[in-house]
């Protein structure tokens, strides 16, 4: 039986959703995860000076903002979830089901397309401190829930890469 390879599955959702920004998906064979990796171009009108993830400080016109989610094997042990909004276990065995993977592309659709907007916010607020989006277990399950109910959610698993499935 063909299983059906998690990159394929996640490549096709990603490109039928049209994101507004740059994304990747990075297949991390060594240490059995898969990266989603979304970047976007946000203005920085007054130069306003920003201090980025590698505490570097800069004051271009443009930044570029990155989000990324962290797919990994169960069986393996804990990382660091410093760099990732969220962090989602998938048992290696069973797969993930097809309905998972568009919940999560459709919930990353909703929150990419908001970042200008939390970004202007965030510039217009002279108390904040730092800009960054936050995963929403709520909203997420929200979005599961509707194409649950409306017979969109698929139980069909998807599964990790094998060897011979790598081009």
């Amino acid at each position: 039986m063909n299983k059906s390879n998690i990159l394929n599955v996640f490549e096709q959702l990603i490109q039928e959703s049209y994101f507004h920004c740059e994304w990747a998906i990075e297949w991390r064979e060594q240490e059995n995860d898969i990266v989603l990796i979304f970047q976007m171009t946000l203005s920085n009108p007054n130069n306003h000076p920003f201090r980025d993830t590698m505490n570097i400080t800069s004051n271009h016109e443009t930044i570029l903002y990155t989000v990324k989610i962290i797919i990994y094997d169960n069986r393996q042990k804990e990382f660091s979830h410093d760099d990732y909004i969220v962090s989602i276990p998938l048992n290696y065995e069973m797969g993930i089901d097809y309905g998972e993977c568009l919940s999560i592309v459709k919930y990353l659709k909703n929150l990419t397309s908001s970042v200008n907007i939390k970004w202007l916010e965030f510039l217009s607020d002279t108390k904040a401190e730092k800009f960054s989006l936050e995963w929403k277990w709520n909203e997420f399950e929200e979005i599961r829930n509707r194409l649950i109910e409306s017979n969109r959610y698929s139980k069909t698993p998807i599964y990790f890469p094998q060897q011979n499935d790598i081009n």
